[in-house]
């Protein structure tokens, strides 16, 4: 069978001491956290910090998924990986993985959806993080279904890299939602790909669409970096 990796925390009962997730104490970006399971999925039940924030973390399941075990507790560091052979957190509440970060990449590499909820702002970007890199959000299956839903529950969503749902198929689709930001095009040509596109933000901005406010809403107009996505 399957061994999966649950991070939870854990009491010694020789000296009551708890260990809560996984956390590095340090303060320099030196201070990172790898954790690749080679079978089974991993799920989040505590936090995983990498120096407070400032140091990166990679989660890598590659014969399984990455789940979201309890809410509330987030993947934080400065740059975030993502990378799963099946999926990467599941639809419906409290079930996206949660991150907090300044650059964020995830990919599944056979098939499966991917819900990421972000609490502060992050670009979509290509991460490299001890000597791997992951370029954007990306899932792999060619046969359809497979869902990218990434939710910011404050600040920005900036697109640096590809988002891109499968081969586009029946199902395949994305959804950008900054609940209390903006959606900036971080990178020109970079594209958001899929069957159905949708992106819904707080307040529209000309960096992002070429829109102004007015007394009226937004006035909008084209714009240079207004943008990019394929369907």
């Amino acid at each position: 069978g399957s061994t999966n990796v649950d991070i939870v925390s854990l009491t010694n009962p020789a000296t009551s001491s708890t260990v809560a997730g996984i956390v590095t104490a340090g303060s320099g970006t030196g201070d990172l956290v790898k954790l690749t399971s080679t079978t089974g999925d991993i799920t989040i039940k505590k936090a995983i910090t990498a120096a407070g924030g400032a140091a990166d973390v990679a989660l890598e399941a590659t014969a399984g998924q990455i789940l979201q075990g309890a809410v509330g507790e987030r993947v934080k560091g400065n740059n975030v990986t993502l990378t799963a052979d099946t999926g990467i957190g599941a639809t419906g509440a409290g079930n996206a993985v949660e991150t907090a970060s300044t650059n964020l990449a995830a990919k599944t590499t056979t098939s499966g959806s991917i819900f990421v909820k972000e609490t502060d702002g992050t670009a979509i970007n290509a991460v490299t993080i001890d000597g791997v890199t992951v370029t954007g959000v990306t899932t792999a299956a060619s046969a359809g279904g497979d869902v990218i839903k990434l939710t910011s529950t404050t600040g920005d969503i900036s697109i640096k890299e590809v988002v891109t749902a499968g081969s586009s198929g029946a199902g395949d689709d994305v959804a950008l939602i900054a609940s209390a930001g903006q959606i900036l095009q971080g990178t020109a040509t970079k594209t958001i790909s899929g069957n159905n596109v949708a992106w819904k933000l707080d307040r529209l901005t000309g960096q992002a669409y070429g829109c102004e406010e007015s007394e009226f809403g937004p006035f909008c107009i084209p714009a240079p970096n207004q943008i990019k996505h394929t369907q």
